[in-house]
């Protein structure tokens, strides 16, 4: 929408709420479970919850897009069945492996955007 190839952007439900996180640090956080002594289930997560809505508000806010609600129509179609909101709890990668998440939700935006405008990622 931004660069014009589109005139909107749908989605579901903005209510939705997941955990949004960077791959390069669930990367590394598999490879510290591969190093552990003793193989055990864990989680990788960030441990917060952000909303759809959120995430798109925090992108337009990137792009300095400041109507975002003006190119963003809502489609009930699209929406999945999931009524909770899908957060993990990253508690016991933190505390046996000493993997936490580096990247903040922002942050993790901002890569993004800068991602898909200049077509590189660090």
């Amino acid at each position: 929408v931004k660069r014009g190839e589109q005139a909107h952007l749908e989605l579901g439900s903005l209510d939705s709420v997941k955990d949004w996180g960077y791959a390069r640090d669930y990367a590394q956080g598999m490879w510290l479970m591969a190093q552990a002594d003793t193989p055990r289930t864990y989680m990788l997560a960030t441990g917060k919850g952000r909303s759809v809505g959120g995430f798109v508000q925090a992108t337009a806010g990137a792009l300095e897009m400041k109507d975002w609600n003006d190119v963003v129509k809502v489609r009930p179609g699209l929406t999945r069945a999931e009524a909770t909101p899908l957060i993990g709890d990253p508690g016991a990668a933190k505390t046996d492996l000493g993997w936490q998440h580096s990247i903040g939700f922002r942050d993790l935006v901002e890569l993004m955007v800068q991602h898909e405008l200049q077509g590189t990622m660090d």
